[in-house]
C-alpha cells in the first residue's frame, strides 16, 4: 500500500525544500578515499579503479556512446553525471591525471613495490567509479502527533534539479521522497507493508502512521503535508478499515492471553482470508463488547 503526498510551487513548499536540503547537508557524513583501489573480480583478474575525478585528456568524439547521447561533452557534465547516477564508467581512448599521477588505459604498468598492493605489474582494466553518496541520515515525521524517524539515503537519479531520497532501515513503512531543487517541488510517497511487521500490535502502530499520512495529519519540519491524491484504484474517500481490524485483533490477542495464557493465532506476515476477516469480526463482537454478532454490523 503505497501514497503520494505532492506539494506544488508556493512560498511552504520551497520552505520545506530548502529546510530539507539544509538538513541532509548537516547530516551527512562523506568518506575519505584513496586515489586507487585494486578490485579483484570474477575471472581472478584485478581491476584499477579511482574515485578521484581526474584531469581528462580525452576528445569527445572518444567519450562513451551512451555518455554522448545525453550531451555530455565536457569533464565536468561528466563527473556530475556519474556522480548522480552512481554509474562507472570505462575508458579506452584517454590521458588521466591524477596530480601527478597519470593513467593511460590502454595500457596500464605501475611499480607493484610502490603503488600495486597485489604483486603484478599489468591491470586488466580501468575504471572510473564515481564518489558514493553519503551514508544515511535520520528524518523525522510528525503522524497526528507520534514522531518517528527514518534513516534515508539519497538515490540514483539521472536528474539535473531533482534529488531522490528513500529510507533504508528495516521498518514496515517505508518512506521515499522527490526533491526538485529548481522549482522547490516535492513528492512524498510512504509504502506500508503488513509482511515486515513482527506483530499485529506494530502493524496497528504503522497503520494508524498510514492513518495520519492519508488525512493530511502528517508533518515534517512543523511543515503540514497535504493529503495525497488517491489513484484510480482507491476509492475517493478514505477508509480506515485496517486499523480497526488489527484493533481488534490486538484486543483479541490480549483477551486469548489474559484469559485463555496463550497467543492468539493470526500472524501478519501471513495474508488473512476473506472467512477469517468474518471471523475476527465475530470473535471481537461475542468475546470483547459481548454482544451476538450480526452481518449488519459494520466491519
Amino acid at each position: 500500500m503505497g501514497i503520494f503526498s505532492s506539494l506544488k510551487a508556493n512560498n511552504e513548499s520551497r520552505e520545506l525544500s530548502e529546510a530539507l536540503i539544509e538538513h541532509y547537508s548537516k547530516n551527512v557524513t562523506e568518506d575519505e578515499t584513496n586515489i586507487f583501489s585494486y578490485v579483484k573480480d570474477e575471472k581472478d583478474e584485478y581491476l584499477l579503479v579511482s574515485k578521484v575525478f581526474p584531469e581528462l585528456e580525452v576528445s569527445v568524439e572518444d567519450y562513451p556512446e551512451e555518455i554522448k547521447k545525453k550531451g555530455i561533452d565536457t569533464p565536468e557534465k561528466l563527473r556530475k553525471y556519474m556522480y548522480r547516477t552512481q554509474k562507472p564508467l570505462s575508458f579506452d581512448k584517454a590521458i588521466m591525471k591524477f596530480g601527478e599521477h597519470q593513467v593511460n588505459p590502454k595500457k596500464i604498468l605501475l611499480d607493484p613495490k610502490k603503488s600495486n598492493p597485489y604483486p603484478i605489474e599489468k591491470i586488466t582494466k580501468f575504471y572510473l567509479i564515481p564518489k558514493e553518496f553519503p551514508k544515511p541520515h535520520a528524518i523525522e515525521f510528525d503522524f497526528d502527533g507520534k514522531k518517528e524517524s527514518f534513516l534515508v539515503q539519497r538515490q540514483p537519479l539521472d536528474s539535473e534539479t531533482k534529488l531522490w531520497f528513500q529510507s533504508v532501515d528495516d521498518k514496515p513503512i517505508k518512506v521515499s521522497y522527490y526533491l526538485d531543487v529548481e522549482s522547490h517541488t516535492l513528492d512524498i510517497n510512504i509504502n506500508f507493508k503488513i509482511k515486515r511487521c513482527t506483530d499485529f500490535s506494530e502493524a496497528l502502530t504503522y497503520s494508524r502512521y498510514m492513518d495520519a499520512f492519508y488525512t493530511g495529519k502528517t508533518k515534517l519540519f512543523d511543515f503540514c503535508l497535504p493529503k495525497p491524491k488517491l489513484d484510480l484504484e482507491q476509492t475517493d474517500t478514505y477508509d480506515n478499515y485496517n486499523t480497526r481490524l488489527y484493533e481488534k485483533i490486538c484486543k483479541l490477542e490480549e483477551y486469548f492471553s489474559t484469559n485463555l495464557n496463550r497467543q492468539f493465532f493470526f500472524n501478519p506476515k501471513v495474508m488473512l482470508k476473506e472467512e477469517e476477516h468474518v471471523l475476527i469480526h465475530q470473535l471481537y463482537y461475542s468475546l470483547i463488547l459481548d454482544t451476538p454478532f450480526k452481518m449488519s454490523h459494520s466491519i
